[in-house]
């Protein structure tokens, strides 16, 4: 993982330092490198310009800001590459373990019975770590929490020509962080199913005119084989070449022996601060997780695997049926707060209904501006969500960098603004893939009910009454 820094003393010797670690792509589209980081400080120390100039990074980093007493701690927008602080010591790490000093102690403060289905409000599995919340900085001196983004400005869309300008910079600004990570040391690697995600990243990058080194499909299961099918007939249509993972099989070539994957599951484990790994055994179980690690352990070394999370906000994906539903009937008055938590915790969706996960929520809401909180589920899914879902899990792909591409502000609020009706029928999806790459637009998906979405869907120019752009 790169370390990038620059330090200045401003005309009252106060120093000036920042430091990002990770791969950032600043709004220019230039990696936060070195020589980058010295340029930005030698145009201004202004500490509010270089908060801006942080929160308009986009992919998978932690940049600390020095600015004479005053030290600030940034995570990237949607907290994938994930820090938790250990207030009883002061100290902060990138996972549970490295937190500690000791064995895990339970919090009493977050109810226990909500464990069963996830922590959220940044409460982890012990008493005195915390999880850190996205578009919110650190204070290194206090150990509190500042909201720096997002600021006043609206998250909605008003016209088609406003929608399709928008669908035009999510596809540049995609394009600018791909192209710059190219320049990162290995392959950039791409992962291709059937689904949505990796076909937007496709379009994006045909688009373009990018291709990554190493574009791939795993096959771990039997619906695996019907999604490398389907990506079969992606990278025809683009001309690009691709490899075939297949572990199905353990006696495939690919297969590693069972010792290594349980050894590598068991360091991914610690690595995402998991407290309650097992030791897998042969049992039916364990056969799909350790296929994947295999797959994943095949994968070149090195470089950075591109991954669709983030985009995905262009499908209303954390919204789900109850959410989007709830917005069509009702607006953004139909987004309770009883509705946000059952979506927070949906494998469980009955202990949204408990008062104290509807409590935090109501005050984490309340943290948003005004403009914002129209989009209170897109929000949701950035700061109390993703950092404990991507945040904790990319620290167990050691073999490769994982990057979102999407994990930027400004791709983000695009993307958000969009009516959620229409992302959650996949139509924004379908709108942006005619404009990148149409030649993927009518390629089946692999999910039959996304097939279906589509297939039920009026004709696009009949909703633009519904999603206010007429």
């Amino acid at each position: 993982m790169p370390i990038a820094e620059a330090e200045v003393k401003d005309k009252h010797d106060k120093t000036i330092q920042v430091i990002v670690m990770g791969h950032a792509v600043d709004a220019t589209g230039t990696l936060a490198r070195n020589t980058r980081l010295n340029d930005v400080l030698s145009e201004s120390t202004d500490i509010e310009r270089l908060e801006r100039y942080i929160s308009g990074l986009g992919g998978r980093y932690i940049a600390l800001l020095r600015h004479g007493a005053q030290e600030r701690l940034y995570l990237d927008p949607t907290g994938s590459m994930g820090a938790l602080i250990n207030r009883a010591q002061g100290r902060i790490a990138s996972t549970l373990h490295m937190a500690l000093t000791r064995p895990t102690e339970p919090s009493t403060a977050y109810p226990a019975e909500l464990t069963v289905s996830r922590y959220a409000f940044g409460h982890t599995a012990d008493k005195d770590v915390f999880a850190l919340m996205p578009n919110h900085y650190l204070d290194l001196e206090t150990g509190q929490m500042h909201r720096f983004w997002p600021k006043e400005q609206s998250f909605t869309c008003s016209s088609l020509e406003e929608l399709d300008a928008g669908i035009d910079r999510v596809i540049a600004r995609h394009g600018e962080i791909m192209h710059a990570l190219t320049a990162v040391r290995g392959p950039t690697i791409l992962p291709v199913t059937g689904g949505q995600d990796s076909r937007v990243l496709m379009a994006i990058a045909a688009a373009r005119n990018l291709s990554p080194d190493y574009v791939f499909t795993h096959i771990t299961t039997k619906n695996a084989l019907a999604d490398s099918e389907v990506a079969a007939q992606l990278c025809e249509a683009l001309g690009w070449e691709r490899d075939v993972l297949d572990v199905m099989h353990w006696d495939s070539p690919l297969a590693l022996p069972p010792r290594r994957v349980y050894r590598y599951l068991r360091e991914a484990a610690l690595a995402r601060g998991n407290v309650n790994f097992t030791y897998p055994t042969k049992s039916p179980e364990h056969t799909i997780p350790r296929r994947e690690m295999t797959a994943t352990q095949a994968l070149p070394d090195g470089g950075v695997v591109l991954r669709g999370h983030v985009t995905d906000i262009s499908k209303a994906v954390l919204w789900r049926k109850l959410g989007a539903m709830a917005f069509i009937r009702h607006g953004a008055a139909g987004i309770t707060d009883e509705i946000g938590t059952q979506l927070l915790y949906h494998d469980r969706p009955e202990l949204g209904l408990f008062p104290w996960p509807q409590k935090h929520f109501a005050a984490w809401r309340a943290t948003l501006p005004d403009g914002a909180r129209d989009r209170t589920l897109d929000f949701m899914g950035l700061e109390l969500y993703r950092n404990y879902s991507l945040g904790a899990s990319f620290y167990g792909f050691v073999k490769n960098f994982y990057v979102a591409p999407g994990c930027d502000r400004e791709i983000i609020t695009l993307l958000a603004s969009a009516p959620p009706a229409m992302r959650y029928r996949l139509q924004y999806n379908q709108r942006l893939i005619a404009r990148a790459a149409p030649a993927l637009r009518d390629i089946p998906y692999t999910r039959a009910l996304d097939n279906q979405m589509l297939a039920k869907n009026p004709p696009f120019s009949k909703s633009l009454n519904a999603y206010g752009l007429a």
